[in-house]
């Protein structure tokens, strides 16, 4: 059987197309001698290097690797040039231009940590910006000398108090984690006591910080000490709360309060899914086994389900599956030590039944009709196997032209159809539509 190739217009055998199921006779639209000159022109605009027939000597390969800064990139776009280079043992001599993105061992010094520290604030800065730098500082204990210019900046454990006083005898006292972003928001906060007053009174002023950073439980006691301090020396104090509060990202789940709310459950599972904030701290600082002692262990010990006790259940069903459902334990243990035989005996396998699979067969026979070119009836078959063992046809093929009738239009030069009056039904639609456009 012959075909034309729609890019060059020859008529070839099959043997020059490639196979392509989604199109009707299973061939490609173009013959392989088009698609390999394709292949070239493509890879002739993407790299003008390229020859044919390609061979990636040593010249070829270095003069495509001088065109990429990486060996990642390198091998993202030209693979067999660098799977060539690899296995010849060219790689370091056709990549040492390109920049290593893993360091060496040994290259993060104390002197090029320090180096690199001295471009931030702030530690997190250092962190976030170069963490490989700060990783190795971290892990070789140079971290504290290399970040003493920094400004120590405080976390959900640490808070430091501040005040604000103005010339005309108020003051404010507070306690943060970060004075510079508190200062930010600050800003942003109309309601806040602090810009009140100095829209009131148009003074400016002057930010002390009267502790370094503290534990949080310390700095709350001591922002009320000097509330006190300020109004026995007779400022006004701005504060319109309560002293002692450490604002959104205090601390909440301390051990007492994992505690009381571990006493709530039961098993640990509840615990987890019910409180999962409380558990994962407790998990976290060590405290679990402790608050969880009452709890209920829910794993069975070994030798819980003996042969007896499968076997008794076992014996009030009548197929695995049901088993299975409602005692799921049951049949994993029957299955581990390999006595489905012994136990299950008595069951139906309703998968292997000919019963189950002739009533299986059945629903899926469906009756095909024959009708000619035209759409003329014919005749009717009991199913698509009976077809195709009376005409000697593909059941496939009548299958398919049963199930997708627009993709798949004849087999063995007749129509099939699930539908008796399929091709009527269409006849007379056009016809209908062909009267309609004459009146």
């Amino acid at each position: 059987m012959n075909k034309r190739c729609y890019r060059c217009g020859l008529t070839l055998s099959d043997s020059c197309f490639n196979k392509n199921k989604a199109t009707k006779d299973g061939l490609s639209a173009d013959c392989r001698l088009c698609r390999h000159e394709d292949r070239l022109r493509h890879n002739k605009i993407t790299n003008p290097l390229y020859t044919f027939p390609l061979r990636w000597t040593f010249a070829l390969c270095k003069e495509t690797a001088l065109l990429y800064k990486t060996k990642a990139d390198f091998a993202k776009n030209y693979n067999g040039a660098y799977q060539i280079a690899c296995k010849n043992n060219w790689i370091d001599l056709i990549c040492g231009h390109m920049i290593p993105l893993i360091s060496p061992r040994g290259y993060w010094t104390k002197e090029r940590c320090d180096e690199k520290a001295s471009h931030y604030s702030t530690k997190k800065e250092f962190r976030k910006m170069d963490n490989r730098a700060y990783s190795s500082a971290y892990k070789k204990g140079w971290i504290d000398d290399i970040c003493l210019h920094m400004v120590v900046s405080g976390n959900k454990f640490k808070r430091c108090i501040y005040s604000y006083e103005f010339t005309d005898g108020c003051v404010y006292v507070g306690l943060t984690y970060n004075i510079d972003e508190r200062q930010r928001t600050r800003n942003n906060q109309k309601s806040d006591a602090v810009i009140i007053h100095i829209k009131e009174t148009g003074l400016s002023p002057i930010r002390k910080l009267l502790t370094d950073y503290i534990d949080v439980d310390i700095a709350s006691k001591q922002e009320g000490v000097f509330v006190a301090k300020y109004k026995e020396e007779g400022w006004t104090i701005l504060n319109r709360a309560k002293t002692g509060h450490t604002g959104g990202s205090a601390v909440k789940w301390t051990k007492e309060n994992c505690l009381k709310e571990a006493i709530k459950y039961q098993t640990r599972n509840d615990f987890m899914e019910n409180s999962s904030v409380a558990y994962v701290t407790s998990c976290k600082k060590g405290w679990h086994s402790e608050i969880c002692k009452h709890m209920v262990f829910q794993t069975t010990p070994n030798g819980t389900y003996t042969k007896s006790l499968c076997g008794e259940i076992a014996s009030k069903y009548y197929s695995k599956k049901e088993l299975a459902t409602d005692f799921p334990y049951i049949m994993n243990a029957i299955y581990r030590n390999r006595w489905i035989g012994d136990l299950c005996g008595h069951m139906k396998d309703l998968h292997q039944s000919e019963e189950f699979r002739e009533n299986a067969r059945l629903l899926n026979i469906k009756a095909v009709y024959q009708y000619t070119l035209t759409g003329d009836y014919m005749t009717m078959f009991d199913s698509a196997q009976s077809a195709s063992i009376g005409l000697g046809l593909s059941y496939y093929a009548i299958r398919n032209c049963c199930s997708n009738p627009h993709r798949y239009k004849t087999s063995g030069g007749f129509k099939w159809s699930y539908s008796l009056n399929a091709y009527n039904e269409e006849i007379n639609k056009s016809q209908k539509e062909i009267n309609l456009f004459d009146e």
